[in-house]
């Protein structure tokens, strides 16, 4: 089966073709960056040869920021070149260090590497290896669609790149499953929506949409890993997988949470949206139900980013994604307006942490009155600038309730 193509090539003295080196062995790499010393001591990011470079930085366009006043704004970059990772500085005020050396010129990154920016130290963990890829995988179709990832060929892409381990959920028009995917043998998260009426035309458009999803990169959110249609009704979103629960389970749990935590959520929370807003994209569904608190690192993720405001967009409305934030917002009732909805969001989940009660009333003297006697002052501020949206900007509500954490703090 693979001697045909060899031999072919020799007689017709041409090249070999690339699916042949490219589909019976796969390089596949990874990279997981842990800070291993610093304020978010423990957060760790995978990043993938696709979603790479990463900009590493104290700037709000940063893929992994570091609120740190020693960090430059934008400090250094890792990217991909010749099936290597790099390490550069980015003109850095405060330089940069790379296993204690300071670094002056492009270095190739090792497995166990430590990188240090500022008063953080990261961990450099690379997985590198070569797989066979098996038989039913080796046509050109697939390879061009997994390689290139033009925005027709993930209509080629099948369902059966993943299996499915566990499924965990299943809600009207949706199916959240455990996968794995069985080349990688990476462990991925499966959204299927079903879209019984989208049209090609709609279908391709949306395609392009959810392919400059994939480029969002932060550690405040959960990325877009990959999507594949299962036919023409049936569109999966691939993430990678992280053991954590979101905020509705641990509401159930604990009941409600102190102003100090919830104020430290809501933080990350405003940090992921001013990411969002800054690459003119929004969340548009956010919700209690899509912020993930992932265990171990307790690291805030904001999933299903983009997803809603992109369906929306399209017509596409899935009865299972859409969120009761939308239904919150003063006087919106019949206007969508994904930053003002995005903003409210911030503070409906915040209120929702402290007070342990979901509500959908949108009036504001309802909302303060949900408010405990024992409120900081400043916090119930807060809430009223933000109900009455008096407050414009994911920048503006960051910088609040940072200001409002160090006084909960004293």
């Amino acid at each position: 089966m693979i001697v045909f193509p060899y031999i072919f090539c020799y007689l017709c003295r041409q090249k070999q073709p690339n699916f042949i080196s490219r589909y019976m062995r796969m390089i596949i790499m990874q990279c997981k960056l842990t800070i291993i010393s610093g304020e978010n001591e423990g957060f760790s990011m995978t990043l993938h040869e696709k979603n790479l470079p990463v900009i590493i930085g104290r700037g709000k366009n940063c893929g992994l920021r570091l609120e740190d006043s020693k960090v430059s704004g934008k400090h250094c970059k890792i990217f991909y070149e010749e099936k290597k990772l790099w390490l550069t500085d980015l003109d850095s005020t405060n330089g940069l260090l790379l296993n204690g050396h300071k670094l002056k010129n492009i270095k190739e990154l090792k497995n166990g590497d430590q990188i240090g920016i500022g008063l953080h130290i990261l961990n450099v963990d690379i997985i590198q290896d070569s797989v066979n890829v098996p038989p039913r995988f080796q046509d050109t179709e697939m390879t061009q669609a997994i390689e290139d990832s033009d925005v027709e060929d993930y209509n080629k892409i099948s369902d059966s790149i993943y299996e499915i381990t566990e499924t965990l959920e299943e809600k009207e028009n949706l199916v959240i499953a455990k996968g794995v995917h069985k080349i990688h043998e990476n462990v991925v998260l499966l959204k299927t929506y079903t879209f019984p009426d989208i049209s090609p035309e709609n279908k391709q458009s949306l395609n392009l949409g959810l392919k400059r999803l994939k480029n969002l990169q932060n550690q405040c959110i959960l990325s877009l890993f990959d999507f594949y249609w299962n036919d023409d009704h049936q569109l999966t979103l691939v993430y990678d997988f992280i053991q954590g629960r979101n905020l509705v389970k641990i509401i159930e749990s604990k009941k409600r949470l102190s102003d100090r935590k919830a104020v430290k959520i809501a933080i990350n929370i405003a940090a992921g949206l001013y990411y969002l807003h800054s690459e003119k994209k929004y969340h548009g569904g956010l919700s209690a139900w899509n912020v993930i608190i992932e265990d171990g690192t307790r690291a805030v993720k904001l999933s299903d980013v983009g997803v809603y405001s992109l369906f929306l967009s399209h017509g596409l409305v899935c009865n299972s994604l859409q969120s009761d934030v939308q239904y919150f917002v003063p006087n919106q009732e019949h206007h969508y307006r994904p930053v003002e909805i995005d903003l409210f969001g911030i503070g409906s989940i915040l209120l929702y942490l402290i007070t342990g009660t979901f509500t959908k009333h949108n009036m504001l003297d309802t909302l303060l009155k949900l408010l405990p006697d024992t409120i900081n002052p400043q916090l119930r501020e807060f809430f009223s600038q933000l109900f009455l949206q008096k407050i414009s900007s994911a920048k503006e509500c960051y910088t609040q309730l940072r200001e409002i954490l160090k006084y909960l703090e004293k």
